[in-house]
């Protein structure tokens, strides 16, 4: 009664056998001991009573415990099932709407920043801690002739000769030195035809 988190268990018929007060609460504003005795199907919507009756039925099938993520009228649950021994199924569940919402936006804020870098006119690119590629967009791609897939996960050593490496390590190293601030340097890397270009380029720490 005191977890922060829904409980239940129903039987073999799904009436409720237990329930604690916070899915009492969340499913009907009812008492705890309003619930014993009654069904899914005096207590819901008839597609919720079927989903829950058809959850249930899977888990006494598979006879392990079993993960759902729920989107009902109430918001967004992530419950976990299990069978026990007289065909009863118990199961305890936690509202992650607001999580839910918060990973929504920042799918959301990943597509924007994917968007508007993969439509700059400028080559844009992230590397990680070890100098590795983690993010190229599309105009990168297209004016060096690099597939993006063939760049993540590797650094200019793999990439460039290494004379052209040499010299965007060190300017990387530069940047993480500069203290937070932005370093504007000019590089010779070559284009997509092997035809050397003169880039001014602009790295920042993260």
């Amino acid at each position: 009664d005191n977890l922060p988190a829904s409980a239940w268990i129903r039987d073999a018929q799904f009436r409720y056998t237990y329930a604690n007060r916070l899915y009492a609460k969340t499913w009907g504003g009812l008492e705890p001991q309003a619930l014993p005795g009654r069904s899914v199907t005096e207590l819901f919507p008839p597609e919720v009573a079927q989903y829950f009756r058809d959850t249930d039925d899977k888990v006494r099938e598979t006879g392990a415990p079993t993960q759902f993520v729920d989107s009902l009228p109430s918001g967004r649950w992530l419950k976990v099932k299990f069978p026990l021994p007289d065909g009863a199924v118990a199961g305890v569940a936690v509202d992650i709407t607001e999580s839910a919402r918060l990973e929504e936006a920042l799918r959301e804020s990943e597509r924007r920043f994917r968007s508007f870098m993969d439509n700059a006119p400028a080559v844009a690119w992230i590397k990680d801690a070890s100098f590795r590629y983690t993010y190229v967009n599309r105009t990168h791609q297209r004016v060096s002739g690099r597939a993006v897939e063939d760049m993540l996960g590797r650094d200019d050593f793999e990439i460039h000769p290494e004379s052209v490496a040499r010299e965007l390590r060190q300017h990387d190293e530069a940047a993480l030195r500069a203290g937070g601030g932005a370093l504007q340097t000019e590089e010779t890397v070559m284009y997509g035809d092997n035809t050397p270009g003169r880039w001014l380029v602009v790295k920042f720490p993260l």
